[in-house]
């Protein structure tokens, strides 16, 4: 859903009234004193990729917390709060803040689609020691039930050919909370002690009995054992390596922003103070002077 979907959304709602197609974008949904909240505001406020999955109980909420953080804000400016000097340097510092990182998402923002995969794959191969497993690392589907009579009956189904994930919808109550199966590379200090002394033994393939914890009665479909000293795929590790070379491609593009910006902007210091305030054990001292 995109902003004009968000917005039509809002205008649906019973909370914001009747609104008619052509309603006007600066409709006011809420305002205090002089200052008013409007679904443009809400738009964005709320990150795009969240729009989706917003609800009407969220816009609420969210409705409520401006209000809320508005009447402290007027109740702060009526008794001056605003014109103090602590307020003001701050307020300074954040303007700063936002455009020194509005700058540099800008700058660095060439960084963010091109890598390859035949560059990463290079990578890879390259770096191939980065990638050894140290300890046993296990992938495999997961099934959790209350009691085991239902961690039987969908082990035996498993067994006589069922689809894993049918199964999964069926009996485990992770995929009813979680929508979760599939876990990814794993060890043993990631599962509970009562787990991972038994699934550990086994190997791939293996559809486990059920293993008992504090949780419930677990069963695993083994997809693949990875022994310390292997190597993890590329095709497991990819995501990571593209994030590292992208990382490094915008660590790089900063140092080269920062050493243009310096060729255009004169920088000054004072060395003989900056050596006084090194030897210093304190900042009193300075603070006195």
């Amino acid at each position: 859903m995109n902003k004009k979907g968000l917005i039509a959304f809002l205008l649906t709602l019973s909370l914001f009234g009747c609104a008619k197609k052509k309603e006007p974008v600066e409709k006011v949904l809420v305002s205090v004193g002089n200052s008013k909240l409007t679904i443009e505001m809400v738009t964005r406020d709320v990150p795009e990729y969240l729009q989706p999955m917003i609800s009407r109980e969220q816009i609420k909420n969210h409705i409520q917390q401006w209000i809320e953080k508005e009447l402290i804000y007027q109740a702060a400016t009526k008794i001056g709060l605003d014109l103090e000097p602590d307020y003001r340097y701050e307020l300074q510092k954040a303007k700063k803040d936002i455009l020194v990182r509005k700058y540099l998402d800008q700058y660095l923002l060439s960084a963010e689609n091109d890598i390859t995969d035949e560059e990463a794959l290079k990578y890879y191969e390259d770096h191939r020691q980065d990638f050894v497993v140290s300890e046993t690392e296990m992938h495999a589907l997961h099934i959790l039930v209350t009691n085991q009579a239902d961690a039987e009956k969908a082990r035996k189904k498993i067994l006589s050919g069922a689809d894993f994930e049918e199964v999964a919808r069926e009996y485990s109550i992770d995929y009813a909370d979680k929508k979760r199966i599939e876990l990814d590379f794993f060890t043993k200090t990631d599962v509970v002690p009562e787990i991972a002394r038994r699934l550990f033994s086994y190997e791939s393939g293996v559809i486990t009995p059920p293993i008992r914890s504090l949780f419930g009665y677990h069963i695993f479909k083994i997809l693949e054992v990875r022994k310390p000293g292997s190597y993890k795929k590329y095709e497991d590790v990819q995501h990571k390596i593209k994030n590292r070379i992208r990382s490094g491609k915008q660590k790089q593009q900063y140092r080269d922003l920062i050493g243009e910006l310096r060729q255009k902007i004169i920088v000054k210091k004072d060395d003989k103070f900056l050596q006084e305030i090194f030897t210093d054990t304190t900042m009193l001292k300075i603070q006195k002077k």
